[in-house]
């Protein structure tokens, strides 16, 4: 992952190291998936909790869709607040019921191929920090 080492640290620390890697880091990449997180998903627990109250008020299926890529990288490389935990949770039954009704699936098989695109999408991360 991009930024493997933010899990390693203490949550509390997390923030402020993303801000040093997308400053500091050698590696263009790490720069730049460091800005993408921090400025998409927010850089306090509040700013993020806004986020997601404005991605469940307007219902857009793209910008939920987005935001669970976001909380799924997120919470690759910090602990999710319980606020986040729970917003994954329920968008991502949401998006992958109506996924299975538009691709005529059965819910799980849904499930199923939203993990293993959110898995590549984390293992291209990491791929591309390499």
């Amino acid at each position: 992952m991009v930024l493997d080492v933010v899990a390693r640290r203490g949550s509390e620390k997390n923030e402020r190291f993303l801000y040093r890697t997308a400053i500091l880091d050698s590696s263009r990449t790490v720069r730049r998936d460091a800005v993408r997180l921090t400025r998409e998903m927010g850089k306090t627990a509040n700013e993020r909790k806004s986020r997601i109250q404005s991605v469940i008020s307007e219902g857009s299926l793209t910008a939920v869709a987005r935001l669970i890529r976001d909380l799924t990288h997120l919470s690759s490389v910090k602990n999710l607040t319980v606020t986040e935990q729970r917003a994954l949770k329920t968008l991502t039954e949401r998006f992958t019921n109506i996924w299975s009704i538009c691709l005529n699936l059965e819910e799980e098989r849904a499930r199923q191929r939203l993990s293993q695109t959110l898995a590549k999408h984390l293992d291209n991360s990491r791929a591309s920090a390499g």
